[in-house]
């Protein structure tokens, strides 16, 4: 018989000789040129609309990106983790895919219900009195939470160059309809609604059409195995969805009728600032993998010194976004959008900064989910939504109330979560099984 210790320090020389995992070129790709159409899209509709009518269209964005990715980005990621596992054991996936089926729908149902009941809300205090893009909300929901669970399935089963056009075909589909729109007519805000759900729809069906043998029959499959930690994921992400995105709704809920163009010019430089947090999933696509792979074979010293290239990764990708912001953001932002760009350094700046705590909190989130302390980041969350409902309440200017808020909030965020971190990190000794560590799918790649 083998020597445990021997065999683990094998498994770990062995994971050292690693490269980055199969597939982070092509999901790189993928995001990079979805985040880029992204911009093309959001500073194409500024031009076309103007602020008043832009308005509407910048916060439906807002919400779309703060519910779909709360909701069901969770079921991505769990689906991923237990289609891989099965893989691990030659056992088909479509009993678990037709159980996320049915929780996802389960969420659709429950959201699309909530909608429904305030739609006059949502459109007289969001949407400018546009009854359209409330609709299209509905159907963004719809599409997105189809185009989540298919993430799952083919990074489950390592699809990810097909991952990788998904997420690419979508943002290239909308900025060609977008180019449709301006050769057939003159683009509304509605027309221009309707491209954010259309565009992953299509590509979601062709990829079930080009994947449509992927899937195999296998054994029963019950929701312990989706996930056991699903709830506590769900309501980390959804939390932290809501801490990104609430100052962008704050600022449309709390404005009078007079600041239209002030809403519109807030929405879009926080929407614009977002480059880094795109970034920055280029670099947890190539890290956070190992965190997990490093934890599970107890490799405590591996696991430092990646978690410490993972933060210094996002420190430096923050302070450069940071002083940026502070220092040339409203040049920046004039040359991109166009016309009289009347916010700040000030608000620029505090945008950004806001934008790198964000990405210093979401890089200790993933960092204690990756060792199975998905509470601990719920937690984390849940501090950083509190704060940002303090900060609120405490200031009184509306544009300084939201910034403010959203520095603050991501602040407690990733305190609490480091503390969190840091005295679990103390209890890490000793190997861990693989079998009895929740690693995600990616590290249980062939």
């Amino acid at each position: 018989m083998s020597d445990p210790e021997t065999t683990v320090d094998a498994q770990v020389g062995s994971t050292r000789r690693i490269a980055l995992p199969e597939g982070v070129g092509s999901v790189g790709i993928g995001l990079v040129l979805l985040g880029i159409t992204i911009y093309v899209y959001l500073i194409t509709a500024s031009h076309l609309l103007g602020k008043k009518d832009y308005a509407p269209l910048g916060v439906l964005w807002t919400t779309v990106f703060l519910v779909t990715p709360g909701f069901f980005n969770p079921i991505e990621q769990e689906l991923s983790r237990a289609i891989a596992s099965r893989r691990a054991r030659g056992d088909g996936a479509r009993p678990l895919v037709r159980l996320a089926v049915l929780a996802s729908a389960g969420m659709v149902v429950a959201l699309i219900l909530v909608a429904i009941a305030l739609f006059s809300i949502l459109t007289s205090k969001l949407f400018s009195g546009k009854s359209v893009v409330t609709v299209v909300l509905l159907f963004s929901i719809v599409s997105y939470s189809v185009t989540f669970l298919m993430r799952g399935v083919l990074s489950g089963h390592h699809r990810f160059a097909t991952y990788g056009w998904l997420l690419g075909g979508e943002g290239l589909l909308r900025v060609c309809g977008v180019a449709v729109l301006i050769a057939v007519s003159s683009p509304s805000a509605e027309s221009l609604a309707v491209l954010i759900p259309f565009a992953p729809a299509v590509v979601v069906a062709v990829v079930i059409w080009k994947e449509r043998h992927l899937l195999e029959d296998g054994s029963p499959a019950s929701m312990p195995e989706l996930g056991r930690a699903l709830g506590w994921l769900l309501g980390a992400s959804v939390l932290a969805q809501t801490v990104l995105n609430s100052p962008i709704l704050l600022v449309r809920l709390l404005s009078a009728s007079h600041q239209t163009g002030t809403v519109t010019e807030y929405t879009q430089a926080a929407l614009l600032s977002r480059v880094p947090l795109f970034l920055f999933q280029a670099v947890q696509a190539a890290l956070l993998p190992r965190l997990a792979r490093y934890y599970a074979l107890g490799d405590h010293n591996e696991f430092v010194a990646v978690l410490r290239r993972l933060l210094g990764a996002v420190l430096a990708l923050g302070i450069a976004a940071s002083v940026g912001g502070w220092l040339i953001g409203p040049f920046v932002l004039r040359v991109a959008l166009g016309g009289n760009f009347e916010l700040g350094h000030r608000d620029v700046g505090m945008l950004a900064t806001g934008g790198a705590c964000y990405l210093i909190a979401i890089a200790l989130a993933q960092a204690l989910i990756a060792i199975s302390q998905h509470r601990a980041a719920l937690l984390g969350w849940l501090v950083a939504s509190i704060t940002l409902a303090i900060t609120v309440g405490l200031a009184h200017d509306l544009l300084w109330r939201c910034e403010l808020s959203a520095v603050t909030s991501s602040l407690a965020g990733a305190a609490a979560m480091g503390v969190q971190l840091r005295r679990r990190m103390h209890d890490m000794g000793g190997a861990v099984s693989l079998d009895d560590a929740d690693v995600p799918a990616v590290v249980l790649a062939d």
